[in-house]
C-alpha cells in the first residue's frame, strides 16, 4: 500500500487478478457438465489466490468500486462478507489491464492536482489501453471507458496496429459505449485505416498491403469502405479485393458488407482492374438481392432490378444459381427490365443477347409456345417454333445447333436454350391472398340488386410466370357470391393465351379456412375465368348472412396454387 495515498486508510478490500485461473462452475463438484468460460469475465472469492503464480493484488475500496462500476456492484453484493474478489484473466497482460482499471477507479475522486496517474494513461501503449477499454466496458465503468478513449485519441497513429483497430471495433456488446465515445473510437480507427490503405493503386500493386487488406475483419473493412478514398471506385476496389481473398468469410458477412454496394455501383464492379475480381463480387451481390427471382417479382424489388445496367443484367441472366419456379420467372423479370429501359441506350443487340441467355427448354410449354413470342424484346421468334418442336420430340438432343436455311446467325438456336435448369426455388407452391373491404363487398351486392351480376377484383398477384386475380361476383336473382380465380396480366406482359395450374380456393370464416371450390389436386387450363364457387356456401340474402362471411369486416379469399405450367 502506498504510504502517500490519502485514500489508503479507507481501503477495506482487495481485488486479485490471476492469469490462467479457470472459474469454478456451479455443479461441477457434483459431477455436472463442465462449461466453457470466458476467463476475463468471471470472478470468485479466494483469499489464498494472492499466492498463485502471476497474481496481481490491488488494495481498494468496496465503496469506490461499486460506485463506478455497475457490474462490480453486483459482484460485491454476492460477496458482501468477503474481503477479496478474485478475477480470472486470460494472461498477464489482461491481469495488468484489470489492475490499471482499478487504479483508474481509485484515481477518479481525487482533485485534478492530486491525481496520481494523470499522465500514466496517456503514456500507455495502444494495445494496453485497448485491453483496459475492454475491461472497463465489460465492468460498466463508464468513467474509465471515457478516460481510456480520450487517452487513445492522443496516441501516435503509427503506434496503433491494425490488430489494435480491429480490437477497438470489436468492443464487448454486454455494455454499450456511449455514442460520443464510440464516434471518437471510430475516428481513431478511420484515421489509422486511411493511413494504411488510402493509396488504392499501391494496395493493389503491393502484395504485403494486399495481404493485410484481406486479413481485415468485416467491421474494419466496412469502416474503411465508408472513408473518403478519393473516388467510389477506390472503395469498390478494396471491397472486391477483400471478397476475392477472404473466401472463408464470404457467406457469413454478406448481409453486413453487401449493402455497401448500391445498384449504381454494380456496373462499376465489372470495370475494376482484373486483380480485384470485381465480377465475382458483382455475382455475389446479384445473388444476394435478386437471386430468388420469384421473390424479386412478388415483393416489389423489380423496380430496383430495372435500374441495373445492361452488363449487370446480362451477367445476372447467365447465372446458374438463380432460384426459380421455372424459367418463366427469368423471362418475366427481364420483360420488366426491357420495358423500363426501352427509352435508354438499349440496342437490338442487347435484346438479342438477353434472348440468347434464356433457358427456353426449362420454361413451361404454354409459356414458351404462346407467351414468349409475344414479348416485345424477344428477338428469336423465327427460330422458336423449330426449337419447341425439336425439344418436345427429342428432349433437346436436336433442339440446338441448327439454323434456318437462308437466315443469319441470329436465327441459330443458342446453347443456353437447352441448358440445365437453374436452382429450384424453395417454395413449390404459392398462397395468393386478398382481403376485400366490407364496404367494397356491400357496394357490389347493392349494385347487383339494382341490376344484374356485378364483380369486384383483387390486384394482380404473381406466380409461375403469370399474374392471377381473385374475382368475387354477386349473381341475381339468387343473391349468392361466386369466388373465382382467373389468369390476368400486368404491363408489359401480354394477355395470357393459355395457362395450366392446380389450385384450391378458400374463404376465411370464423377463423377457419373454408373451402369454396373443390379443385384440389386437379390441373385446370385457364383462358380467362375459371374455378366457380358454390353458391350454396355463399348465400347473401341478408346482411346477417353477409356478415358471417366476413372476418374483421373483410372478405378474405385465399388460393393455394401449384403446378403452374
Amino acid at each position: 500500500m502506498d504510504e502517500n495515498d490519502e485514500l489508503a486508510a479507507f481501503y477495506d478490500f482487495q481485488v486479485i487478478f490471476v492469469p490462467g485461473l479457470r472459474r469454478k462452475v456451479d455443479g461441477e463438484e457434483h459431477g455436472g457438465p463442465r462449461k466453457k468460460q470466458r476467463t476475463t469475465v468471471g470472478a470468485t472469492q479466494n483469499a489464498d489466490a494472492a499466492s498463485l503464480p502471476g497474481a496481481v493484488v490491488v488494495p481498494t475500496s468496496k465503496l469506490l468500486l461499486g460506485f463506478h462500476s455497475g457490474v462490480l456492484r453486483s459482484m460485491l453484493v454476492d460477496c458482501k462478507n468477503e474481503e477479496t474478489l478474485v478475477v480470472p484473466c486470460d494472461d498477464p497482460e489482461h491481469a495488468e489491464a484489470g489492475r490499471l482499471v482499478v487504479e483508474m477507479i481509485l484515481d477518479l475522486p481525487r482533485p485534478t492536482h492530486l491525481k496520481k496517474h494523470d499522465n500514466l494513461w496517456h503514456s500507455l501503449p495502444p494495445s494496453q489501453l485497448i485491453r483496459c477499454i475492454h475491461f472497463a466496458v465489460f465492468w460498466d465503468a463508464q468513467s474509465c471507458v471515457e478516460l481510456c478513449i480520450d487517452s487513445l485519441t492522443k496516441v501516435d497513429l503509427l503506434h496503433l496496429s491494425i490488430e489494435d483497430v480491429e480490437a477497438l471495433l470489436d468492443l464487448p456488446g454486454a455494455v454499450q459505449v456511449v455514442e460520443s465515445q464510440q464516434r471518437k473510437v471510430e475516428e481513431v480507427c478511420r484515421k489509422r485505416l486511411m493511413q494504411e490503405f488510402k493509396n488504392v493503386p499501391q494496395v493493389l500493386a503491393d502484395d504485403a498491403l494486399t495481404h493485410r487488406l484481406s486479413s481485415l475483419s468485416p467491421s474494419a473493412l466496412e469502416l474503411l469502405c465508408r472513408c473518403d478514398l478519393g473516388s467510389r471506385e477506390g472503395a469498390l476496389c478494396l471491397l472486391a479485393l477483400w471478397f476475392s481473398r477472404a473466401q472463408s468469410l464470404r457467406g457469413t458477412v454478406a448481409k453486413k458488407l453487401l449493402p455497401l454496394i448500391s445498384t449504381a455501383d454494380a456496373s462499376q464492379l465489372l470495370s475494376l482492374p482484373p486483380v480485384c475480381k470485381g465480377a465475382g463480387l458483382c455475382r455475389d451481390w446479384l445473388l444476394h438481392y435478386f437471386g430468388n427471382v420469384y421473390s424479386t417479382i412478388k415483393n416489389g424489388r423489380s423496380r430496383s432490378f430495372c435500374s441495373l445496367s445492361f452488363p449487370v443484367v446480362r451477367l445476372w441472366a447467365s447465372l446458374d444459381e438463380l432460384q426459380v419456379h421455372n424459367e418463366n420467372d427469368v423471362a418475366v423479370l427481364l420483360s420488366f427490365w426491357c420495358s423500363a429501359n426501352a427509352s435508354r441506350a438499349v440496342t437490338q443487340q442487347n435484346f438479342n443477347e438477353l434472348s440468347a441467355l434464356l433457358r427456353v427448354g426449362c420454361m413451361s410449354p404454354p409459356f414458351s409456345h404462346f407467351t414468349l413470342p409475344k414479348l416485345s424484346w424477344f428477338t428469336k421468334s423465327a427460330v422458336l417454333p423449330y426449337f419447341n418442336v425439336a425439344w418436345g420430340v427429342d428432349g433437346g438432343n436436336k433442339g440446338c445447333g441448327f439454323g434456318i436455311s437462308g437466315r443469319s446467325d441470329a436465327d441459330v438456336v443458342p446453347p443456353a436454350w437447352a441448358a440445365t435448369p437453374r436452382l429450384p426455388a424453395v417454395m413449390k407452391n404459392a398462397t395468393l391472398e386478398h382481403s376485400f373491404p366490407k364496404s367494397e363487398v356491400v357496394s357490389m351486392v347493392e349494385s347487383a340488386h339494382a341490376g344484374s351480376s356485378t364483380s369486384i377484383f383483387s390486384p394482380p398477384m404473381y406466380y409461375g410466370g403469370y399474374y392471377w386475380a381473385h374475382q368475387v361476383q354477386c349473381s341475381m336473382p339468387v343473391s349468392s357470391l361466386g369466388i373465382y380465380l382467373q389468369s390476368t396480366t400486368r404491363p408489359p406482359l401480354p394477355e395470357p393465351s393459355l395457362a395450366k395450374a392446380s389450385y384450391t380456393l378458400r374463404i376465411q370464416k370464423q377463423g377457419v379456412r373454408r373451402r369454396v371450390n373443390v379443385t384440389s389436386g386437379a390441373s385446370i387450363w385457364f383462358k380467362g375465368r375459371a374455378g366457380w364457387g358454390k353458391s350454396g356456401l355463399l348465400d347473401v340474402r341478408s346482411a346477417k348472412q353477409l356478415d358471417e362471411l366476413l372476418v374483421d369486416d373483410q372478405l378474405c379469399v385465399s388460393c393455394q396454387l401449384k403446378d403452374v405450367a
